[in-house]
């Protein structure tokens, strides 16, 4: 049996190991911290700890029970999405003990405060189609129309 409490805390006193590895390699070879990936462990240590310290100003108690209940991943997702769209701090914890797993998490954020999902998944066939009416070397004509159609539909209706 799986003690996920167990997994959560491991998971920040890991990343808390690899970001001081880090630091010290960076500061031996002399690289900067801005030169360092934006997706690297570090940033992402350090969003999580700073949507912890955000929830910890109102609900202290319940920031340290979260914390050891969930990994820092997901933590660092919701700070992601807390960036964009500015949520509080109750919410904050309401969308970290969402049940369906980090994914789940990050589609309950965007359909509560960003666009609904058949909108998202509006605007990623549009880049594809739009790709295609500019892009579409050796395709067939009644493909290119297709495709130029179907462009033309999703601006109409405001979908870019």
């Amino acid at each position: 049996m799986i003690n996920w409490q167990n997994l959560a805390e491991k998971s920040w006193t890991t990343a808390h190991r690899k970001q001081w590895l880090v630091s010290l390699i960076a500061a031996r070879r002399g690289v900067a911290t801005w030169q360092l990936l934006p997706d690297y462990e570090l940033s992402k240590l350090k969003g999580a700890w700073e949507m912890y310290a955000f929830i910890r100003t109102t609900h202290p108690v319940q920031a340290r029970s979260l914390r050891k209940r969930y990994e820092y991943r997901r933590f660092y997702e919701l700070f992601r999405l807390w960036r964009l769209h500015e949520f509080s701090a109750e919410e904050c914890i309401e969308h970290l003990e969402f049940d369906g797993g980090i994914a789940g998490m990050v589609g309950q954020v965007e359909d509560v405060h960003g666009a609904p999902e058949w909108e998202r998944r509006g605007q990623y066939i549009y880049k594809t189609v739009d790709k295609f009416v500019h892009v579409a070397y050796g395709a067939p004509e009644w493909f290119c129309d297709w495709a130029s159609d179907t462009k033309e539909l999703f601006e109409r209706h405001g979908i870019k």
